[in-house]
C-alpha cells in the first residue's frame, strides 16, 4: 500500500496527472487488494 500512496502527490494538481497513471494506480490497488483477500 505504501508504494501506492507514494505515486500520489500532493504537489501534483489532479488534472495533470496522465489518465495512463490513474488507471495503473487503479490496477496495483486492485491487485493489492486481491492479495489481501
Amino acid at each position: 500500500m505504501g508504494a501506492v500512496v507514494e505515486t500520489k502527490s500532493p504537489h501534483i494538481p489532479a488534472g495533470s496527472i496522465p489518465a495512463f497513471l490513474l488507471q495503473n494506480d487503479f490496477l496495483i490497488f486492485i491487485n493489492h487488494f486481491k492479495t489481501v483477500i
